[in-house]
């Protein structure tokens, strides 16, 4: 629809309604009022668009509209009629009702036998190796496969071995070096010392039963063929209760359960520490530095009765 009105402005045009009708809807698309020139005079237009969409087929009638408007040159109210308009609506294919399809008769039922079930059979995957190594029509390549192995576990037990030696051998006094071999009092104490600092309970009572013998005091009594599996010290060899305590507190914790074997008297024991036994050997020694007898000089004879 458009208005067109001479002498106005676009505010001043009346807006167009959309008046409703049977059979359609409507849309308004878009409304555009804008300044123009009509019949060579200034004046303003106003464009609408509307979409009609019909709801059914047959004869539609679009009502007319009516819009007001002042004449300037009479000083009047005019009217501006837009006449109704009639069309017809006919009916898509796709709207009307498609005929029933033909019923088919019903086919004779067919009897199909029935195929057995299928029979599954599982295979054993080996790998590739191990299907390869069974395959082998002589046992030559399994023989030296078993071989290097043999040889590298042999092997490595023997690295394990001689590292687990070296080890225990580290932390060992030089005394146990020695063996059974006569040391001196002085390399017997030193050794007993350094035991007793690296916590070797074994090394401590071998060093303490090689420095008694360099001493002169009496030897444990031994019920072995090693001289470890000594079971006690006499009374009458260390000099103060201290050093008599630490050596059967050592005794105790290699052999107190009454077996013959160092490693096993070891199994089932707490690890022994070398510190009391440490200050009883400095208190021991400073016993007998005490004890101990003067040497005197010689005397010489009077030179006159």
């Amino acid at each position: 629809m458009t208005l067109e009105a001479v002498g106005a402005t676009p505010n001043q045009l009346p807006p167009l309604p959309i008046v409703e009708a049977d059979g359609v809807r409507q849309y308004e698309e878009s409304s555009r009022s804008d300044q123009a020139l009509i019949n060579g005079k200034p004046g303003a237009v106003l464009i609408k668009t509307i979409s009609v969409v019909p709801t059914r087929d047959g004869a539609i009638t679009l009502p007319g509209l009516d819009v007001g408007w002042w004449n300037t040159e009479t000083k009047t109210q005019e009217t501006a009629h837009l006449p109704a308009e009639t069309f017809t609506v006919a009916a898509s294919d796709q709207t009307r009702p498609a005929a029933p399809p033909p019923q088919a008769l019903p086919a004779a039922p067919i009897d199909v036998p029935q195929a057995p079930p299928p029979t599954v059979e599982t295979q054993l995957a080996l790998p590739a190796w191990l299907a390869e190594m069974l395959n082998l029509r002589t046992g030559a390549t399994l023989a030296a496969i078993l071989l290097v192995l043999g040889l590298t576990a042999l092997l490595l037990r023997r690295r394990a071995a001689h590292a687990a030696r070296a080890t225990s051998g580290a932390a060992r006094p030089a005394y146990r070096s020695r063996g059974r071999a006569r040391i001196s009092a002085a390399a017997a104490l030193d050794d007993l010392r350094a035991a007793c600092k690296a916590d070797d309970a074994l090394a401590a009572h071998a060093a303490l039963i090689a420095w008694t013998r360099a001493e002169g005091g009496p030897a444990p009594v031994a019920t072995g063929q090693n001289a470890l599996d000594a079971q006690a010290f006499d009374a009458n060899t260390f000099r103060t209760p201290a050093m008599a305590k630490a050596a059967e507190d050592l005794r105790q914790h290699l052999y107190g359960a009454g077996s013959s074997s160092a490693g096993s008297s070891r199994a089932g024991s707490t690890r022994w520490r070398g510190a009391a036994c440490l200050s009883a050997v400095r208190a021991e020694c400073a016993a007998r530095a005490r004890s101990a007898p003067k040497r005197r000089g010689a005397r010489l004879a009077p030179l006159y009765p």
